[in-house]
């Protein structure tokens, strides 16, 4: 069974977001929606667009109730998320998800969020078609976010685990796929 991990390489970030946004663009935008968010997938598709549509210019703040957690969480959204929102008001200012399903049922019933097994079953077929030995699903957002925080921009594991609303940094490296090698090979650094 493969075991689902963080996108490795910036290449293979490219080719996915590609790949997302040629199959059909509301896949690609939730990619990069959680990228750069790290926010789990049921609170991804939890978001209306009355939640986003009147952010403050200068500080661009998200409030909401994580489902798994239950706890209150207010994150600082970056360009690349707001890039998202923006483009997602414009293609569909009618809509009352920011990623509303637009499936030919849905449009007789209530309007609703695309559904999580779609947004799984486009991951796992892209990521296939970019790893065939990496499980790339909705949690490899989070993880793909956590790991390039900590590998290639240097934050530290606390931080990062504080990001991901971790219990501990233990969890956060296992989570990131930081492994016994990776730190046995950090013997082979000569400091002095």
């Amino acid at each position: 069974m493969k075991k689902v991990e963080a996108v490795q390489t910036a290449s293979q970030l490219e080719q996915i977001d590609s790949l997302l946004s040629t199959r059909d663009p509301i896949y690609g935008d939730i990619w990069r929606f959680g990228l750069n968010s790290a926010l789990r997938i049921s609170d991804i598709l939890a978001l209306t667009t009355d939640m986003v549509k009147n952010l403050d210019e200068q500080r661009p703040t998200l409030q909401l109730r994580e489902q798994k957690t239950n706890k209150e969480k207010t994150i600082l959204l970056n360009r690349g998320a707001l890039a998202v929102i923006q483009r997602r008001l414009k293609l569909h200012p009618k809509d009352e998800w920011l990623f509303q399903s637009a499936s030919p049922k849905n449009r007789r019933d209530d309007p609703k969020p695309i559904n999580r097994k779609s947004v799984a079953r486009v991951l796992k077929d892209v990521g296939e078609k970019v790893n065939p030995y990496v499980h790339l699903s909705c949690h490899s957002m989070r993880k793909t976010r956590g790991k390039f925080l900590y590998t290639d921009h240097g934050y530290s594991i606390e931080r990062v685990c504080a990001i991901l609303n971790h219990s501990s940094p233990s969890v956060t490296m296992a989570y990131i796929g930081i492994v016994q090698t990776d730190i046995d090979d950090s013997y082979t650094e000569v400091v002095l």
